[in-house]
């Protein structure tokens, strides 16, 4: 044990020094880690020392600290109340005995880094534990920590059974980033207060210190205003699916409890109100804002929506200043999200009032009236000493020195925000935006994730502040939250608190990530796939195609059908690859411990000639969109109407320009491949799709060529079948060449902008 004298600050300014401190663990370490308890995130050093500390209902629970500090205090009430809960231990005792046998939260203020605040110590021997740090935070995380080195069971709260050994053990630990969080969208899909103190109770298990609420979008504003109560009155409520109103939002008096709440778990609440984009539930009730001053219904349908704050209007600027000053009365922390991003110009092109200002102004472009706008809102935070955050479109407006940038468009605005002299929160959306599923961003890619870029000096390193996922819920219902969030989110917490990627090795973090999944299940964590949820293999065979089917994580069993109808619990089990001759229409139950967890998308099997023949691209796939590498095209998988599901190929700005080689000469009936248009999501069907046959690979016919009816505004989700009539002679070769529209079209939000071309098979109709 450690002596009272024992100064914690100097013994982290030295651990933070020394060599071995951030490592990958060692196989000898894995093996002993494996035998203990899983914790996440992994701490920066553990050692576990043999027999360790019994508790049971005489355990007595010391916390050591100036009668001032209240954190302290609090992060020992909750802990003991959460053992008494669980039949271990009494009241906490305020007490200076630092050296009998017990539980010992000890408080040891002094002057440390920035960077080192959130430290703690703990240490499990046979006579006691011991706690130590140097702030509450620091002694909240350990309490934490010593949760997880207990019984996973313990968490359904019920008392435990008999004494409880804990390990031995000694951990040394501290953050390697300050903001550690995640955001949730409950303007697309609300959820009430009591779901919001869940999801603070499993950030703060993990070691995740910011919430980040969108509060306010196009379809739904979900913060209170005394000043302007049509806000929640009408725009907190768009009309349902069924016709019936779908919203709510919170009371005045509500996000003050969730402040409260937050605070008692070192968790800042983040709230962000988007302007002068995505308010037209805003515009809903008070049209007068706008532009046109037109009656507007709160969004039903998600994207970018043209209507945006008129600028020129000077009531415009009482309603922001009024809005964030209720803002700031609710949320005391020092910086407030006011958005930025997407947000369209058209409205301003052709408003006088708007243009009226700009002349006033000298403003030479409606992106500088962005700008103007951004530092009205800025001045009224600035006025109460606060600071705003922008989306990294703003970073192109200047904002005013002092703001925060949330990247979200890749790793290049990091780097870039940060050698202009912003503070950064890292959030690409390649790697944090968890609305994604698991296909495109699974749990292996946010485990590599590393939100400093590579070339930043030290000083631009240490403007990154860290990272926090998003899930954004235009397509996550609140009961899919829990799959979306995790196991992803466990492993965000561990980039964040535990460092850089050479300090972590993804199979040991795997390995702890499985053995903590009892623990998820006890705290009703309906936690989701750990890759692709569901891994469709084909291969050729005489009659048709064989399908492997394979889920996304352990424990995982499936049931099927193969005529179309709802799986069910009492369907087939998947058992062996499945055999398919016919078009078919796979959907599949995924199911964990015998009980359903989710339907997964549904596969659309195509046999056809071409299965599993060679295709040659002259321009490559975007990696992110590969749909599983070269043989995608060939595979017999179609594509559905999300770009997601893992059967789209997608091409960004360049055309797909394939060869196709049937590895023999044969008559071809037809040849056809499918295109999506997905408007919101940059996704464009094809101007012209040209077909060509060939047997030598070398001269080739031209077959037809086929145009898109469709207009290029066309919103979409739409999947449209090209096609060609095959040669009149034996071919080998088949080339198709698909024009892509290159960049999104004006009138567009993304005008001027890549766009994606999107095939999935190319369907051969022949001999096989």
């Amino acid at each position: 044990m450690l002596s009272r004298s024992f100064l914690l600050p100097m013994l982290w300014l030295a651990l933070a020094a020394l060599p071995g401190c951030s490592r990958r663990p060692q196989p000898a370490e894995t093996e002993a880690a494996a035998a203990n308890p899983v914790l996440l995130p992994r701490p920066q050093i553990v050692q576990y020392t043999g027999t360790g500390f019994t508790l049971s209902a005489r355990t007595r629970l010391l916390l050591t600290a100036p009668a001032t500090d209240t954190a302290a205090a609090e992060a020992g009430r909750q802990l003991a109340a959460w053992l008494h809960r669980r039949g271990i231990g009494g009241e906490l005792q305020f007490s200076a005995d630092t050296a009998s046998a017990g539980v010992h939260l000890i408080l040891q203020p002094g002057p440390v880094p920035d960077s080192l605040r959130e430290q703690y110590q703990l240490r499990v021997t046979p006579r006691g534990i011991w706690l130590r740090a140097s702030t509450g935070a620091g002694l909240f995380w350990g309490t934490q920590t010593l949760r997880q080195l207990l019984p996973a069971a313990l968490e359904l709260a019920g008392p435990a059974v008999g004494p409880l050994l804990v390990p031995g053990v000694h951990i040394q630990d501290w953050p390697a980033f300050g903001w550690r969080g995640l955001l949730l969208d409950v303007s697309r899909h609300f959820l009430p207060p009591a779901q919001l103190r869940r999801y603070l109770d499993l950030l703060a298990l993990h070691k995740l210190n910011r919430l980040h609420l969108h509060l306010t979008d196009d379809q739904g504003w979900r913060l209170e205003s005394r000043t302007w109560p049509r806000l929640t009155s009408v725009g907190a409520w768009r009309r349902g699916a069924d016709g019936q109103p779908d919203g709510g939002f919170y009371s005045q008096a509500e996000l003050r409890e969730l402040v409260a709440y937050a605070r008692l778990r070192h968790i800042e609440l983040v709230p962000e109100v988007d302007m002068p984009g995505h308010v037209q539930a805003a515009l809903a009730a008070y049209p007068e804002l706008s532009c046109r001053g037109r009656p507007l219904a709160v969004a039903t349908d998600w994207g970018v929506h043209e209507d945006v704050l008129c600028v020129g209007n000077p009531r415009t600027a009482g309603f922001a200043a009024d809005v964030l000053g209720e803002v700031m009365d609710l949320f005391p922390g020092q910086l407030v999200h006011v958005g930025g991003d997407e947000t369209p110009v058209a409205r301003w092109r052709a408003c006088p009032k708007c243009q009226a200002l700009m002349r006033r102004e000298n403003l030479r472009s409606e992106r500088e009236l962005q700008g103007y706008f951004l530092r009205q809102v800025s001045a009224v935070l600035a006025r109460r000493r606060r600071r705003g955050i922008v989306w990294d479109e703003a970073l192109a407006l200047h904002p005013p020195a002092g703001t925060v940038v949330q990247a979200w468009h890749g790793l290049g605005p990091v780097a870039a925000a940060v050698r202009a002299g912003y503070s950064v929160v890292a959030s690409p959306s390649s790697f944090t935006y968890f609305d994604q599923n698991t296909t495109i961003l699974d749990l292996a890619k946010v485990y590599r994730f590393d939100p400093r870029p590579a070339g930043l000096t030290a000083a631009e390193r240490g403007r990154v502040l860290g990272s926090e996922a998003a899930i954004w819920t235009e397509r996550i219902t609140p009961a899919q939250l829990d799959q979306a969030m995790f196991p992803r989110l466990l492993a965000l917490a561990e980039v964040l608190w535990t460092g850089p990627p050479a300090a972590r090795a993804y199979p040991e973090f795997l390995a702890r990530t499985r053995q903590y999944y009892p623990r998820l299940a006890a705290l009703g964590v309906q936690y989701g796939f750990e890759t692709r949820p569901l891994a469709v293999s084909t291969e050729p065979i005489a009659t048709g195609l064989r399908a492997t089917l394979t889920a996304g994580g352990p424990g995982i069993g499936l049931r099927y059908t193969m005529d179309g109808t709802t799986p069910s619990p009492t369907s087939a089990p998947y058992m062996v690859p499945l055999m398919v001759e016919t078009p078919t229409r796979l959907r599949v139950l995924a199911l964990r411990g015998g009980q359903p967890l989710t339907e997964l998308p549904a596969v659309q099997l195509q046999p056809h000639a071409a299965l599993g023949a060679a295709v040659a691209l002259a321009t490559p796939f975007h990696p992110i969109y590969s749909a599983g590498g070269a043989g995608a095209l060939t595979d017999g998988r179609l594509g559905s109407l999300d770009y997601r599901d893992g059967a789209w190929q997608g091409f960004e700005r360049t055309d797909l320009d394939l060869t196709l080689d049937l590895g023999r000469r044969q008559r071809l009936d037809s040849v056809r491949v499918a295109f999506l248009q997905d408007w919101n999501s940059w996704i464009f069907l094809p101007r012209v799709v040209q077909f060509g046959f060939s047997s030598d690979g070398q001269t080739y016919t031209s077959g037809s060529e086929a145009t898109t009816p469709e207009p290029i505004s066309a919103e979409g989700p739409l999947r449209r079948s090209y096609g060609a009539a095959g040669p009149a002679g034996a071919v080998r070769y088949v080339r198709i060449r698909a024009r892509n529209v290159g960049v999104c079209p004006p009138g567009h939000p993304g005008a001027g902008g890549a766009a994606f071309l999107m095939a999935d098979e190319v369907v051969v109709e022949g001999h096989r």
